[in-house]
């Protein structure tokens, strides 16, 4: 498989050296709310499967929906959030830069979203130092990659990850 450049290939064997051996929570411990009007089709989505297992269409399909996940099940997926966007995605039909661009979002703490923050403060909590730092990796990357949205959130986000 080719890459876009080398600087992604070297951040995609991070992430997925990092989180090798995450645990899979349980089918029952994937979203917050099963109450949800849409939890089925959410978990159906994810149910049975290893985070290397989700395709393309789904990460696509689930984008804005990241906090659904429990906290487990957002670091445990998390990884093929973060690698979609790296590989080429040419002839696809799913915009994997609107991928990595909501979960930029998801990896932030926005200001007046208390409850998010807690939430990911939580999420960060249970990653260990290798999947913090391969986080953090990606998270630079993107803002290298999006000057725009590093102008507005560049300061923000190097506090709130401590980079």
């Amino acid at each position: 498989m080719s890459y876009k450049t080398k600087r992604e290939q070297e951040l995609i064997q991070q992430i997925e050296s990092a989180f090798v051996d995450s645990v899979r929570p349980s089918d029952d411990e994937l979203i917050v709310n099963p109450e949800y009007d849409k939890a089925d089709k959410f978990i159906q989505d994810f149910k049975g499967k290893t985070w290397q297992d989700v395709t393309l269409e789904i990460l696509y399909r689930r984008r804005l929906q990241l906090p659904l996940f429990t906290a487990q099940a957002f670091r445990y997926f998390l990884p093929a959030f973060l690698i979609a966007p790296l590989r080429p995605s040419s002839d696809s039909k799913y915009n994997s830069d609107e991928i990595s661009e909501h979960v930029f979002y998801s990896l932030i703490s926005p200001a007046g979203k208390f409850i998010w923050t807690l939430k990911l403060k939580d999420i960060i909590s249970g990653l260990s130092a290798k999947q913090k730092l391969a986080v953090t990796s990606f998270i630079q990357y993107f803002l290298e990659n999006n000057p725009q949205i590093a102008a507005l959130y560049a300061d923000q986000v190097k506090s709130f990850w401590s980079i």
